[in-house]
């Protein structure tokens, strides 16, 4: 670790001054997620979808960036909401049953949150989706 500067914290178990990088849960010689700061739209954020009618059934796009990296960046999405009456955080996909699924995908140009019910599936009509999303990048900024 003479060459490597940075934060190191070793496992229980494992001494932090000898500790492999297999036997660290942070260490230097594995780089950390980036995000890309001041882009426009933002590249991470939070995102609130209120339901004032039954949605299509198929699938329809909730929320698209452009973010135009090339390439297939890493994404984390986040979904808070109600379930009878009681609020739930969950990572997507989410699933309610086999009708209505929320997921995030990205593509090398959009990121994009996506919803897609099935014919006479979970109705939405009235809630309040919040999401947290973050678009990672290979170089930050």
């Amino acid at each position: 670790m003479a060459d490597k500067y940075g934060i190191k914290v070793a496992l229980p178990d494992f001494g932090v001054k000898d500790a492999k990088p297999e036997e660290c849960s942070i260490t230097p010689e594995f780089p950390c997620m980036k995000i890309k700061l001041k882009q426009v739209p933002p590249h991470f954020g939070v995102f609130t979808k209120t339901f004032s009618s039954t949605p299509a059934t198929g699938e329809t796009a909730l929320l698209t960036i452009n973010h135009n990296l090339g390439y297939k960046p890493a994404h984390l999405c986040l979904i808070k909401y109600a379930v009878s009456g009681v609020s739930r955080a969950l990572p997507l996909p989410a699933y309610s049953g086999i009708s209505l699924a929320i997921y995030a995908y990205v593509s090398t140009t959009q990121f994009k949150i996506m919803m897609n019910r099935q014919v006479g599936g979970t109705d939405p009509n009235g809630e309040t989706w919040i999401f947290k999303y973050y678009i990672f990048v290979e170089n930050g900024a």
